[in-house]
């Protein structure tokens, strides 16, 4: 394998593998195992603080259900009715003995209600009967209401129920909600429940935190619905809306509650480091995250300096190259590159010879025999071009020939046969021919001899075309007063057919240098064209000027043409025997629209057609105008 490559190849990998490769190797095992510890340096010291912020987070929950049970204790909220049947008196009791402990929670710190206090952050204590009626509420207005029945499955037996973050079906707000099933002080059935909200972001003041946290890390925790249910410190509005669904709290959420992945990508898109924390009791999960590239920053800067140092010895050993092939290497890989380029036939090739050794004697006789090539080949090239040409424009002449003799012998074809058929039925003596008959043969005799005329005619001025052969005369005009000219002479016919010739042009007159005779051509083919297929409605005839150029156009309402046949319209010989073609009879030669198109492309325009099927058709061409008039 090593004896295939070439030599500058090879004397470059022999001070790769002897300077660079050990250098790579003890760099980038280096770099593997420091990028190894310190992720599990990083990785521990995230999950020291997730597990700690995941226990605050358990010890304010408890303390929450602690608060709810000592509530539904009180003596005053005991007295409530198993059966629902609670008086006037009892619910207004039970209503000044929550506003008391909720005004001295607003009023202090620290109330005399030792198990309700200022840093639980409650914003509202509501009470329910059995029924499900709200009989005594901090938010008076919703006293009276009903709760819908889904709300009544508590869970008793479990003591101080918490339900997570709930929307209040009356006021919409969310809160952390706790609540307690209340004991009647004499039969110790159930009676009613006690619910104590906390606003939304109560859980801000344990994740928020940035102790052991670096500038892009942070703790948030997302419940079961994978909502986020604490502020976020990169997305505004986060709680109850931002959804989490990350590889790390699908693995949180999973039936085994196994241990996530810690590198993934987070809500944003990030690549991140990251622990997770399941708290079975309220179904949420703990992440604690901090962005990949923050956690290895001081292995990016060791990495780095590994590869500037393998930059710099990498220019030193292509110096040491490029010093050594001066020497060596470099005249023999010139002798080759020129002896393939001549190879190649590229005999001008010459090498600079430096030096009296034998490669420069080498050298010498390369250049002389390349010389020798050179002269003999430019010789050759210049009689092989010459009969390359002549070869050519036989070719080309053979092609017309051809083209030219198929053309005539399939169009001539059919009006021959006319001419011959009506002659031999007016010379046979035996055909009972009247004036009436004879004279119709000789009118199709004379139609089918105009055929063949236009016919002739279309084919020379093709011809001309395609050999570019054919002179323009052309003189400054206005080219409005041409066209007008040629709608004219379309008047009367169009008029016996009962079609609308519109003409639309400018006032001001736009000045062309153009072949009159040239476009009064095009114009009349264009025209005629319509004119065979338009059986009611208009024809328009418009110009308009474009700046460096004018636009005119051919517009009718006839039959339009499909999209499979437009692009045939200019093709010779092309005819469309549509249904509703007048004259279906009497055809074309079918290179009006050819001939066309060669004459706008001879004064440097371009012709497109627009059609679209029932609605008409449109023939548009441009024409440059030029700077000043012909004098």
């Amino acid at each position: 394998m090593f004896k295939e490559l070439k030599l500058g190849v090879k004397f470059f990998l022999s001070l790769i593998l002897i300077s660079i490769i050990p250098l790579v190797v003890i760099s980038v095992f280096n770099y593997l195992y420091t990028k190894a510890r310190l992720q599990e340096s990083t990785i521990g010291n995230l999950r020291a603080i997730n597990d700690s912020r995941a226990a605050h987070v358990n010890q304010f929950i408890r303390l929450r259900q602690e608060q709810a049970k000592e509530l539904s204790g009180s003596y005053a909220i005991r007295l409530l009715d198993p059966q629902g049947a609670n008086s006037l008196q009892l619910t207004d009791s039970i209503q000044r003995h929550i506003d008391s402990v909720y005004y001295e929670i607003k009023r202090a710190s620290r109330s005399d209600y030792e198990y309700i206090d200022q840093p639980s952050g409650i914003n509202n204590i509501s009470i329910w009967d059995i029924h499900g009626n709200i009989i005594a509420d901090t938010n008076r207005l919703l006293i009276g209401k009903k709760v819908p029945f889904k709300f009544l499955h508590i869970l008793y037996e479990k003591g101080a129920y918490f339900m997570g973050f709930e929307e209040d079906p009356y006021t919409k707000e969310k809160f952390l909600t706790i609540l307690d099933g209340v004991r009647n002080w004499g039969t110790e059935e159930y009676s009613g429940v006690v619910l104590l909200k906390s606003r939304a972001d109560v859980l801000n003041d344990i994740t928020a935190a940035r102790e052991g946290l670096g500038r892009s890390a942070e703790t948030y925790i997302v419940d079961k619905e994978r909502r986020m249910i604490t502020e976020s410190r990169f997305v505004k509005d986060a709680i109850l809306s931002l959804e989490v669904r990350t590889k790390a709290t699908d693995a949180c959420f999973s039936p085994e509650h196994r241990q996530g992945p810690v590198a993934y990508k987070n809500y944003q898109g990030r690549s991140v480091l990251g622990v997770q924390k399941y708290l079975p009791d309220q179904q949420w999960c703990v992440v604690t995250e901090i962005d990949t590239k923050e956690a290895f920053t001081p292995v990016i800067v060791f990495r780095n300096r590994i590869l500037f140092v393998m930059g710099f010895l990498i220019i030193v050993v292509l110096i040491l190259v490029h010093l050594a092939g001066r020497a060596f290497i470099r005249p023999i890989l010139a002798l080759r590159d020129a002896s393939l380029n001549v190879a190649r036939g590229k005999y001008d090739e010459a090498i600079d010879v430096q030096g009296k050794d034998e490669l420069a004697d080498l050298s010498r006789s390369f250049n002389q025999m390349a010389k020798v090539l050179a002269s003999t080949t430019t010789q050759l090239k210049e009689k092989n071009k010459i009969l390359e040409e002549q070869k050519e424009e036989l070719k080309k002449k053979d092609q017309l020939k051809s083209e030219f003799v198929s053309m005539v012998s399939h169009e001539l074809r059919t009006p021959m046969s006319i001419i011959k058929g009506s002659l031999s039925q007016l010379l046979d003596e035996s055909a009972q021919n009247t004036k009436e008959i004879k004279d119709r043969l000789l009118n199709i005799s004379l139609s089918s001899i105009k055929r063949l005329t236009d016919l002739i005619n279309n084919l020379l001025d093709l011809s001309k075309i395609e050999a570019g052969k054919i002179e323009l005369r052309k003189a400054y005009q206005d080219i409005t007063g041409l066209m007008r000219e040629v709608c004219r002479t379309f008047e009367l016919q169009a008029k016996d057919h009962r079609i609308e010739m519109r003409c639309r042009f400018s006032a001001e007159p736009i000045m062309i240098d153009v072949d009159k005779d040239k476009m009064i051509q095009v114009l009349v083919n264009l025209i005629g064209n319509s004119l065979k297929f338009v059986e009611k409605g208009f024809i328009e005839v418009s110009a308009e000027d474009q700046g460096g150029h004018v636009q005119c156009m051919v517009e009718d309402s006839g039959p339009g043409i499909s999209k499979e046949d437009l692009v045939k319209v200019f093709s010779k010989f092309q005819q469309f025997n549509h249904p509703l073609a007048r004259d279906p009879g009497t055809k074309g030669t079918g290179l009006g629209l050819s001939i066309s198109k060669g004459l706008v492309e001879l004064h440097g325009g371009k012709i497109w057609i627009e059609s679209e099927v029932g609605v008409g058709t449109k023939f548009i061409f441009t024409l440059p105008k030029n700077s000043s008039p012909a004098k």
